[in-house]
């Protein structure tokens, strides 16, 4: 069974959770988990390690989950808000704690799915991301009901107090996040600035002046001061009777990828965007007849010529477009959105969680290790599911999905029978025992099955004559189970 640690880098975290040590107890200790200290998780002993509904790896989204209930557990007798938010530590196990000289990155992309409501009813914030100091916030990043996203910097009011700063695309309009909407968020410090970006609706959207005050400005209040990162949900509703912020129910977010760093260009692998304007991130743009374009390891935006290109991507969240010609494109360690454009062109995601387009023209597109969209379009397309769980759509023309790894159930949307689409199992089912081809229905090697709808496809390595487990490999949206034979399949 995964765990978040087996699918996050969650080395440099602790996590605190909305209940206390009772919570644990196989006895139920004294029935009430919530009326003590919040509880804490540092490394190693994330191994095997969740909390039922506050912390905890969800397979089917692929995420990691953080739910935190008004109710809950605080951290402490001065803290009137619970959480289930990680924290920034050393290498070493000791807390976080950098200077302004020193910076650092830390990028997520999540979803909001659930917000506590405050006493009059209405829904409440959450803050989903933070740099901390040694008491204030240097960026404290709030998500409301309206799908407003914007943060607080604790220090740059005219009083000394907090000033609130908001998100403007280049057309200067904010975003308009829902709730379930995935999004992205980076916030850094770099060459003394504090840059704080979200990438939502194919947008990036960059923080914009408030009462005159430049957003990146870092203050000399500051100086001095010692910071750490913080991710996951902070609620911004306490259950304190007869407190400002008085409200009930629970917080939830989903995150899908998370990273921090503090070297050069680092961080940025969970980021969605474009360079929002510091790091080694940076735009390219091919000038001739075909070109190698060689990405960073920030966030790249690169765009290929009319012909023939070999891109590579490089570390970090990256756009490319490959242009006109059959180009070559491959993605890094970020969560990349590749896009070939016109021509026969060849995409490859390899990790992180990737958005692959093909185009016109018949392309190839490889998913990789992350949890992919593969995208064919126009065209006989071919595409490769990996080791994730991902989401095919062929697209006009014939196209072939083909299936490699037995991790991860992929969804294919759009499998067009008339259109020629074929399902590729041979390297799935490559030495089956007693598979031959013709019996590879009826021996039970190959499934369909109805759920609803749609139609699970199942396979069993060794048929129905073995003792081995069938696996769930795909489910294919709105199709008849009873429809599919041995003439949709590559075995």
């Amino acid at each position: 069974m995964p765990w978040n640690h087996s699918i996050f880098d969650l080395n440099n975290w602790k996590v605190t959770l909305p209940v206390d040590a009772d919570y644990f107890k196989s006895d139920g200790g004294d029935g009430n988990f919530f009326d003590d200290t919040a509880y804490e998780v540092k490394p190693p002993n994330f191994e095997g390690f969740e909390a039922e509904e506050f912390f905890y790896y969800d397979a089917n989204q692929d995420a990691m989950i953080f739910r935190a209930d008004v109710n809950g557990a605080r951290t402490s007798a001065n803290t009137n808000y619970t959480r289930s938010e990680l924290r920034e530590m050393n290498d070493d196990g000791s807390n976080a704690a950098w200077s302004v000289s020193q910076g650092g990155t830390l990028s997520a992309t999540l979803k909001v799915t659930e917000l506590a409501e405050e006493d009059d009813g209405d829904p409440a914030r959450v803050i989903v991301g933070q740099i901390h100091g040694a008491n204030d916030e240097l960026c404290r990043l709030y998500y409301n009901a309206d799908g407003d996203l914007y943060y607080a910097n604790e220090l740059t009011g005219s009083d000394g107090d907090e000033r609130l700063f908001y998100f403007e695309n280049a057309a200067g309009q904010r975003p308009n996040v829902a709730l379930g909407e995935t999004f992205s968020y980076i916030i850094e410090v770099v060459d003394g600035k504090l840059i704080v970006a979200i990438y939502a609706d194919g947008q990036t959207y960059s923080a914009v002046p408030t009462d005159g005050v430049d957003p990146t400005e870092i203050i000399d209040d500051w100086n001095g001061d010692s910071f750490y990162f913080k991710a996951g949900v902070y609620q911004g509703v306490t259950h304190v009777s007869g407190h400002a912020s008085e409200g009930s129910g629970a917080a939830e977010a989903a995150f899908f990828g998370i990273d921090i760093s503090h070297d050069e260009g680092g961080g940025r692998d969970a980021w969605l965007g474009d360079n929002p304007g510091g790091g080694s991130g940076g735009g390219g743009t091919g000038g001739g007849s075909g070109n190698t374009i060689d990405g960073t390891s920030g966030a790249d935006d690169i765009s290929g010529t009319s012909g023939a290109d070999l891109i590579n991507a490089g570390a970090g969240a990256d756009t490319v477009s490959g242009g006109g010609g059959n180009d070559t494109i491959n993605g890094g360690g970020g969560y990349d959105s590749l896009k070939g454009d016109a021509g026969n062109d060849v995409l490859n995601g390899n990790a992180g969680n990737d958005t692959l387009k093909g185009g016109a023209g018949n392309d190839t597109l490889t998913g990789g290790s992350g949890s992919d969209e593969l995208w064919g379009n126009d065209g006989d397309d071919v595409l490769v599911a990996g080791s994730g769980s991902d989401w095919l759509k062929g697209g006009a023309g014939a196209d072939t999905y083909v299936f490699t790894d037995l991790h991860g159930t992929d969804v294919v949307a759009d499998f067009s029978r008339p259109n020629g689409d074929v399902l590729d199992l041979s390297e799935i089912l490559d030495g089956a025992s007693g598979l031959g081809g013709s019996n590879a229905i009826s021996g039970g090697y190959v499934e369909f099955v109805q759920d609803g709808a749609d139609t699970r496809l199942y396979v069993d390595l060794d048929g129905d004559a073995g003792s081995g487990a069938r696996v769930h490999l795909a489910t294919l949206l709105d199709e008849t189970a009873a429809d599919f034979g041995l003439s949709d399949l590559i075995l």
